[in-house]
């Protein structure tokens, strides 16, 4: 069966490209293990770097798997697991723009080894603390792909309108 992206990983506002994150690994069950480690991501004997030289992945030796999950009514999620200690995390807020800090703001540490659920296109800072001296990195998980299921109840104006060739000649 052909292998279909699912999502992509946004890491400091590039993508992994296509041929580092491959489509079969995006899919639901699969799991991608990469390493973060002197701007660089690795991916088994891959590694990726920002083009540019700016930051990017600018963490050191960090291992995180990524996983899409199936949840409640089939509702796709991607699911990040650490395998590396003395990571924290913050999911941006929408209320950080406002001035409010809630509770999806606050710094928290990643659990080692655990699943945690990343909400789509929401932008997650990790921090790795090493006393004097932090490195960080963003990462955002993108849905690129939509599931026929439910097609039938798109209005009817986004629907192409199909004929059979020679049907339009016939009484």
């Amino acid at each position: 069966m052909l292998a279909i992206r699912q999502y992509g990983l946004v890491i400091d506002e590039r993508e992994l490209p296509t041929g580092f994150l491959t489509d079969r690994e995006t899919e639901l069950g699969s799991s991608a293990a990469l390493l973060f480690s002197n701007r660089s991501v690795y991916n088994g004997t891959k590694r990726c770097v920002a083009a540019d030289g700016a930051d990017f992945a600018n963490l050191h030796g960090v291992n995180a798997d990524f996983e899409l999950r199936s949840g409640e009514g089939g509702r796709p999620w991607v699911a990040m697991r650490c395998h590396t200690a003395g990571m924290f995390w913050r999911m941006e807020a929408d209320e950080e723009d406002r001035g409010e800090r809630t509770a999806a703001y606050r710094v928290r540490a990643f659990p080692v080894g655990a699943f945690q659920e990343l909400e789509w296109w929401r932008t997650y800072m990790f921090v790795q603390d090493f006393g004097e001296m932090y490195w960080r990195m963003t990462v955002r998980v993108e849905k690129l792909r939509q599931p026929l299921r439910g097609r039938e109840n798109w209005p009817t104006a986004s629907r192409r309108q199909v004929r059979a060739p020679g049907r339009e000649n016939r009484r």
